[in-house]
């Protein structure tokens, strides 16, 4: 072996050496391992957000739902709500829902049918692949009583109802179970909110009953619930049958102020007695009304704020308030009945509904506060709807199970009073 043979086996000897020490940098040091940092990020993306599994109590006391509310908004940001109070924080985004068939979702009519077609139906149907058959029929205590009769088997896989009825759907046996595992992103939602509504039923919405006025014609801007039974707003009031949640909140609340409470209606029943000679309508369903504001009919009113924000957005000549007295807020969830043929497609459109975007996009839509509260809104949303933690802690929900166990004697009774 020549000069020239040698210099070429030390520089392969030399070669072999730095690839056992793991080769030279351009500095002369040992060069990292391509591999070792993004596998370690991979690691950390691949962990699934904590659940919620110390479920928050509500803060408020119960005394909370009449005290005085000058605004649902007194309210801390979204990064107040994203406290470890609140709910868990969205990470990466999450993977796309795939699927086959359909799904049949019973939830509201008019001007809901036409946002959940836009916002929430035709969106998920170009996703996945799964078709939406979408039904309209019924309030939400009357779709509970036909998932009741069909002893869990009406027909639906998915069904918009209030916070009623899947505490009573747990307890009677009637509704799946709903889990992160199903779900994943149950974990953004409200935990004190999850805790209310339980392991059978999906927080998605949150609104309140406000006091509904007609501008032109309530003047000043009434600031108390009594407007109801002012004599100014006489043949002009209304108020709703107990078909209807809204109905049984306003009488609550007709107790309340009145020196009774939840446990103590006989006040309210006395003044939903008086207030019948101020009543314009007794109707059943909330879009039931609409014609009345159309007309400019209605005066004074119990109203959510998302459909009384809608309506104003609208043009029509009204505004709404938390009256002194304070208010309840509504709480709407999505069940799957445990008879649902199409669970599967159930969990992926719960899945969907719960996304941040899909989340702000209806919140924003329907004017109501989002399920989850790690979402920001334009300063003026904010101001009218619950849109964070601290908000929603200023308003005390009710018993629902006292309310459900109640219910029908409380529904027989006022049928009587308005009979009369």
């Amino acid at each position: 072996m020549g000069r020239q043979g040698a210099a070429i086996v030390v520089i392969l000897v030399l070669w072999l050496l730095s690839a056992a020490c793991g080769g030279f940098s351009p500095s002369g040091q040992p060069a990292a391992k391509s591999t070792e940092a993004p596998a370690a990020k991979a690691t950390e993306a691949a962990k699934p957000a904590a659940s919620p599994a110390a479920v928050a109590s509500p803060a408020a006391s119960p005394a909370a739902a009449v005290s005085p509310v000058a605004s649902p908004v007194a309210a801390a940001s979204p990064a107040a709500a994203a406290s470890p109070a609140g709910p868990a924080q969205a990470s990466a985004p999450l993977p796309p829902l795939r699927g086959t068939g359909e799904v049949i979702v019973n939830a509201y009519a008019s001007e809901y049918e036409d946002l959940f077609n836009r916002i929430i139906k035709e969106p998920f149907e170009r996703e996945t692949g799964i078709k939406v058959v979408y039904d309209s029929t019924g309030s939400a205590a009357e779709d509970y009583a036909k998932i009741r009769a069909a002893q869990g088997d009406p027909g639906w896989d998915v069904v918009s109802v209030t916070a009623q009825e899947p505490i009573q759907g747990a307890k009677e046996g009637l509704l799946q179970e709903i889990t992160e595992e199903n779900v994943p992103s149950l974990r953004f939602l409200y935990p004190n909110v999850r805790q209310i509504v339980g392991n059978y039923g999906v927080a998605h919405e949150i609104q309140y009953m406000s006091l509904m006025y007609h501008k032109e014609r309530v003047q000043p801007a009434p600031d108390s619930w009594e407007i109801m039974w002012d004599p100014k707003v006489k043949g002009h009031a209304l108020t709703f049958q107990f078909a209807n949640i809204l109905g049984v909140f306003h009488m609550v609340m007709a107790a309340k102020i009145n020196g009774g409470s939840l446990e103590n209606v006989e006040p309210g029943f006395q003044a939903l007695e008086r207030l019948k000679d101020n009543l314009l309508d007794w109707p059943q369903q909330s879009t039931q009304a609409v014609v009345h504001m159309e007309r400019g009919e209605v005066w004074a009113m119990p109203y959510w704020d998302g459909r009384a924000h809608y309506y104003i957005n609208q043009g029509l000549p009204y505004d709404f308030v938390i009256p002194k007295e304070g208010s309840i807020p509504l709480i709407n969830a999505m069940i799957i009945p445990k008879g649902a043929k199409n669970k599967e497609n159930a969990y992926k459109f719960l899945e969907f509904w719960l996304r941040r975007e899909v989340q702000r996009e209806w919140a924003l839509g329907y004017t109501v506060g989002p399920g989850r509260g790690d979402i920001d809104f334009p300063e003026d949303f904010k101001t009218r709807h619950i849109t964070s933690q601290a908000q929603l802690d200023q308003m005390q929900p009710p018993d629902f199970d006292y309310i459900a166990r109640n219910r029908p004697a409380w529904t027989e009774r006022i049928n009587r009073i308005m009979a009369r």
